[in-house]
């Protein structure tokens, strides 16, 4: 099999790839494009603006105070990276670009919750601090950079569905405007974690489809042993946000498509692999009604 520094090794040109493709993707935006404003505070064209209302619906405003939260774990995240992949070469690059992309999204969420008053910025920074104290942490990091890069892939695409869902149902054009621009930062940085799995699955077939099938099968998000999950869970579950059967249809198995598990060949280890992460999809899909991964590749 191969080591954790082999494999972060062979992957580095992919990564340098994927670093110059996000770039050409990216684009610059400041998070103060999108904070709300007062009566008597003008922009920076001079144009006087009121803030919005705050989402009258009380499920997309707990949500949209979820994200924030989770976008305000961003140091963990940045640690799990770094403990995977090394601070050195294109792994250090790329964790950099994505750290400063991310902290936008930390920014902007607070910035808007606060000026459409939707939470009290003590309350916020309180519960803030209390999760940051708690601990956050990618227990895929102690498996290796492969389990790392899935777990990263999954995780943003279950982060990028979450504020598209959330965007369409809100009641708030800027509010929707908003979630649109990070969305979109989500999807790129999707993009690369995914385009580097499959350079993984090229590397190292067999330790790369282990590291989806287990990864897949025992997901949880990184906040999930902090207090109060499960109540978060059923509240995004409640209004629509996010559920088992979106994660499934809307996370999981597009990622696998693209990916082409159903078509690579594998060694022995790969195959045992593929069969039980089929395993499990059935038993999601019969659940769900959605197609398993068989008849949806």
């Amino acid at each position: 099999m191969p080591t954790d520094r082999s494999i972060t090794r062979d992957l580095e040109p992919a990564v340098g790839r994927a670093l110059r493709d996000h770039l050409r993707k990216a684009r610059e935006w400041d998070p103060d494009e999108h904070r709300p404003r007062g009566r008597n505070i003008a922009d920076r064209a001079g144009i006087r603006l009121l803030a919005p209302p705050p989402e009258s619906d009380p499920g997309t405003r707990r949500m949209l105070i979820s994200l924030a939260l989770l976008e305000h774990d961003l140091p963990a995240w940045h640690r799990a990276l770094c403990t995977a992949f090394g601070r050195d070469g294109a792994w250090g690059a790329w964790i950099g670009r994505w750290t400063a992309e991310q902290g936008r999204h930390a920014i902007v969420l607070r910035e808007y919750l606060v000026g459409t008053g939707a939470v009290d910025p003590a309350e916020f920074e309180a519960a803030r601090s209390a999760r940051a104290a708690a601990g956050v942490r990618w227990p895929e990091v102690d498996a290796g950079p492969l389990p790392a890069l899935v777990y990263a892939t999954i995780a943003h695409a279950a982060v990028r569905t979450a504020y598209r869902r959330l965007g369409a149902r809100s009641a708030q054009p800027a509010t929707e405007r908003m979630l649109r621009r990070v969305a979109a930062d989500e999807n790129l940085h999707l993009i690369a974690f995914r385009d580097l799995t499959a350079a993984a699955l090229a590397v190292a077939p067999d330790a790369a489809m282990r590291a989806v099938a287990d990864v897949v099968v025992g997901f949880r998000p990184p906040h999930a042993a902090l207090p109060g999950f499960d109540r978060e869970a059923a509240i995004f579950a409640a209004y629509g946000g996010y559920d088992s059967s979106v994660h499934l249809t809307e996370v999981l198995l597009p990622t696998l498509r693209m990916w082409r598990v159903s078509e690579l060949e594998f060694g022995a280890e790969g195959e045992r692999a593929r069969a039980e992460l089929r395993e499990f999809l059935a038993g999601q899909a019969e659940r769900s009604g959605a197609l398993p991964l068989a008849a949806a590749g």
